[in-house]
Order: structure tokens, then sequence, then C-alpha cells
């Protein structure tokens, strides 16, 4: 008997976050646990770029169903300033 495929995207994608967000906070609490890990001052400015373009992306996914092409050039554009900000650093 042959299964219909069902279009349950958002389970696969939970899933996926879920497991990457438990890995990440288990691996590295038990790790802190073991010993002490320090951290580059640079981290937090990347830290803060990845929280505010993780939100402009959010915003311009929410915004229509097909990214235009202004919203197309402000992605590249973001991604060009970052990899500057990168070589430069």
């Amino acid at each position: 008997m042959l299964q219909q495929k069902k279009s349950e995207s958002g389970l696969a994608l939970g899933n996926v976050v879920g497991s990457n967000i438990f890995n990440l906070l288990f691996i590295l609490g038990s790790a802190s646990a073991l010993t002490k890990i320090n951290v580059a001052s640079e981290l937090f400015i990347d830290t803060a770029i990845l929280i505010g373009v993780t939100l402009m992306m959010y915003f311009l996914c929410r915004s229509k169903e097909k990214t235009s092409r202004p919203e197309g050039i402000i992605c590249v554009l973001a991604y060009a300033a970052y990899m500057a900000y990168i070589i430069l650093r």
C-alpha cells in the first residue's frame, strides 16, 4: 500500500530547531561544567549582528509569500557588509 506524502514541514522544522538548541546547550553546559570556557569579545558583536539579521529575515519572510527584488538586494547588501566587517576585523 502506498503512503501519501503529508506536508508536515512545521513538525520537521521544529524537530531540527529543537534538536540543535538542545545539543548546543547540553554540549556547552557539559563542557563548561568540566572546564572554564574563554569567550572572545568579538563574539558579542557577532552575536548582536546575528540577532539583528535574524529579526530582519523574520520580518522579510512574514511580509509576503515571495521575496521581492528590494528585499533580495537588502539581503545581499547585509551579507556583503558583514563579510567586509569580518575581513577588516
